[in-house]
């Protein structure tokens, strides 16, 4: 049987290690059938796009990556915003409410696995772990 293809495409892990290195800003987005990561700037077509390919989608909620609370910066009735963060808002409004009104065509965009996230992460540590580890060796080292 043939595994079914996602209607939204994800990034590899190598994207998502550039996004991390880039400090991109990040949200876990929780559609109430699936948890993902979503760019800032892709959270309006992505609210679209969920609304569009679940229809009658409620209570999205959007949790920044990083925050200190697990608090949602944004929720959604369907394609409308419920509450949001209003510097959240302020980012998103315009673009959100163009594609509501308008025959404007949600943009081309990825998500982030948020398992493949957690590796990418982790690896990260690690390695910039490893690579401060071995900074101090060198230096152990030379001062000797």
């Amino acid at each position: 049987m043939e595994e079914e293809k996602s209607p939204i495409e994800f990034y590899t892990k190598e994207e998502i290690e550039k996004i991390i290195n880039d400090k991109v800003p990040l949200y876990y987005a929780d559609t109430g059938v699936e948890e993902v990561i979503v760019r800032e700037e892709d959270i309006a077509d992505f609210i679209m796009k969920v609304d569009e390919i679940y229809q009658d989608t409620e209570n999205m909620k959007f949790i920044k990556v990083g925050a200190e609370t697990y608090e949602p910066s944004l929720t959604t009735y369907g394609c409308y915003l419920n509450k949001a963060n209003p510097e959240l808002r302020d980012k998103i409004i315009d673009r959100l409410t163009t594609l509501q009104t308008t025959d404007t065509p949600i943009k081309d965009f990825k998500i982030i696995d948020e398992d493949d996230y957690d590796k990418v992460e982790s690896y990260l540590g690690v390695r910039d772990k490893n690579k401060s580890e071995n900074d101090l060796n060198i230096t152990d080292k030379e001062a000797r």
